[in-house]
């Protein structure tokens, strides 16, 4: 069962004054907005975080690797292991550097206690300490989720302006939304190296919108109505050659349609296909790279007024390298 009720009131008040030789103004603007949006859903599934996991066997295999240990841990072992790891993580610290000793006793101890070493000196600690430092850098899911939500969402603004001008006048503005969601979401690690990620939405809506303008003459009340769906399909292969390495492939869908009281009708498609690279080279420095290609054709249909045909394309490549100096 999912639900949550979110709402935000703001009140802003701005007074501009301009003076020069050929005119002095004083405007004064006061805006109130308020917005509430409450919802309700349920669902079946649960998409548990398995990063802890993931590491566990990390520090396992590095350890192999470097014969170190007496024997392969179990899946029962590596399970306890993951625990361990999980438990030692979400305890408290004031002082960094006592939690990090905490950290690597803990696990030590687990090899210790299980009989586990065959060789505990400076080949074992540094590949722990490395794999502790870097074994966990990467969000990994596993399980899957389906969920039904309904929900609104209610937006009031008002604005005054003193004085009144052709560009400056009071308005009251409403919105209201009624929507309902679908959503599916799927995560499957395959082996240490891969993650299988998947999504899809689809979203019903109706809006009503009112827009009061009140000049000094007369008051204008204008009165939408629109009923929108959305489907949005995501699909995300992801590959970790090594601990401080991801890389991942992605492909999404989006398809959307509009139609409001007026006959006026809006359809538009989107494809995009990016990949994404990331590398760690230590605490302070990071490599990110991206690169995208994105489709987008749009129809809007209506009378002989309300008519367009858009085929959008875009292609975009960055590269970013940070560094943290704290």
């Amino acid at each position: 069962m999912n639900y949550d009720l979110v709402s935000r009131i703001s009140y802003k008040s701005t007074n501009e004054k301009t003076k020069n030789q050929t005119v002095d103004t004083n405007l004064k603007q006061k805006e109130f907005v308020f917005d509430i949006s409450p919802r309700i859903g349920i669902g079946y599934g649960r998409i548990e975080t398995v990063r802890d996991a993931r590491q566990a066997v990390y520090i396992a295999n590095a350890l192999a690797k470097k014969n170190v240990l007496t024997r392969n841990l179990s899946d029962d072992e590596l399970f306890k292991l993951s625990q361990i790891i999980s438990s030692v993580k979400n305890k408290r610290f004031l002082d960094s550097r006592l939690r990090l000793i905490e950290e690597i006793t803990t696990v030590d101890s687990f090899f210790e206690n299980n009989d586990l070493l065959a060789d505990n000196g400076a080949t074992y600690f540094t590949t722990l300490y490395d794999m502790w430092q870097y074994g966990d850098l990467f969000l990994r899911q596993s399980g899957y989720e389906i969920a039904f939500s309904v929900y609104t969402y209610n937006r009031y603004v008002n604005e005054k302006y003193i004085p009144h001008s052709p560009t400056n006048h009071d308005m009251i503005y409403n919105l209201f939304q009624q929507s309902m969601n679908l959503n599916f979401s799927y995560e499957k690690p395959y082996r240490l190296n891969w993650q299988h990620s998947l999504s899809a939405n689809v979203t019903g809506s109706i809006h009503s919108t009112s827009v009061q303008n009140k000049p000094a003459a007369n008051n204008n009340k204008n009165n939408t109505k629109s009923n929108s769906f959305l489907a949005i399909g995501h699909y995300s292969f992801g590959y970790y050659p090594n601990t401080r390495t991801n890389i991942r492939l992605t492909t999404a869908q989006q398809l959307s349609k509009n139609i409001y009281d007026d006959d006026r009708q809006i359809m538009s498609f989107s494809s995009a296909l990016s990949a994404n690279l990331y590398y760690y080279f230590s605490p302070n420095l990071r490599l990110t790279g991206d690169y995208t290609i994105h489709y987008s054709p749009s129809r809007l249909k209506g009378d002989e007024v309300y008519y367009s045909n858009i085929n959008y394309f875009s292609s975009s490549l960055y590269i970013k390298l940070t560094y943290f100096i704290f």
